[in-house]
C-alpha cells in the first residue's frame, strides 16, 4: 500500500489546491480485508499529516466519510468529518460480512448519492477499498447508474487493493511444473 497511499496522497493534494475536498472511503466488509483496514487506519494520520491538515486553522479544508458493503450496505459516519479519531473509529467499526457476496458497483453509487450534498462546495473523491472485483450480478445491474452518480457528482474514484483483477471475474496465470 505504500505507492498507492502516496499517489492518493499526491492527488488529495492536487485536489486541495483548488479547494475543500470530502473524501469518501468505501470498505469491503470480507474477511480477508481486515488486515488491509487496519493498515489504513494506521495510516490515515500520516495522510493528514503529509497534506498539512493536523493544525486546527485548516483541519476543515478536507473532510472525510466512511462506508463499507459487503451483502448489505452500511455508513459508518453519518456526517463528514475532520476528526482523525472519529475517522479511525469509523473504519474500525466496518464489521465482517460471512456471506461472502460484495454489493460493490451499489455500495459505490449509494455512498456517492447519501453524501453528495454534504459536499457541496467541496470537490468529491472516492477510495474503494478491496480485494474483489464484486458480485458480477450486481456490476452488471449497477454499473451504468453508478457511472452516472459519479459523473454528475463530478467524484473522482480510486481503488485500493491488493489481490482485485482490474474487474475480471477471473486471472489467468502460466505455470510450468518444475518436473513434467
Amino acid at each position: 500500500y505504500d505507492q498507492a497511499f502516496d499517489r492518493i496522497t499526491q492527488e488529495l493534494m492536487w485536489m486541495l489546491e483548488k479547494g475543500p475536498v470530502m473524501v469518501v472511503w468505501v470498505f469491503d466488509q470480507s474477511e480477508s480485508m481486515k488486515d488491509d483496514q487496519a493498515e489504513i487506519r494506521a495510516r490515515i494520520d500520516r495522510v493528514y499529516k503529509e497534506l498539512g491538515l493536523t493544525t486546527k486553522a485548516s483541519s476543515g479544508a478536507l473532510t472525510t466519510v466512511v462506508t463499507s458493503y459487503g451483502e448489505n450496505y452500511a455508513q459508518h459516519t453519518p456526517t463528514a468529518t475532520s476528526d482523525l479519531g472519529e475517522i479511525r473509529a469509523a473504519i474500525s467499526a466496518v464489521p465482517n460480512d460471512p456471506s461472502g457476496k460484495e454489493m460493490m458497483c451499489e455500495a459505490v453509487g449509494r455512498s456517492i448519492n447519501d453524501y453528495r450534498g454534504q459536499a457541496k462546495g467541496r470537490q468529491m473523491a472516492m477510495v474503494v477499498v478491496t480485494d474483489e472485483s464484486g458480485d458480477q450480478d450486481n456490476n452488471v445491474k449497477y454499473l451504468e447508474a453508478c457511472i452516472q452518480e459519479a459523473q454528475s457528482a463530478k467524484c473522482k474514484i480510486y481503488t485500493l487493493g491488493r489481490q482485485a483483477v482490474f474487474g475480471y471475474p477471473y486471472a489467468h496465470m502460466r505455470w510450468v511444473h518444475p518436473q513434467t
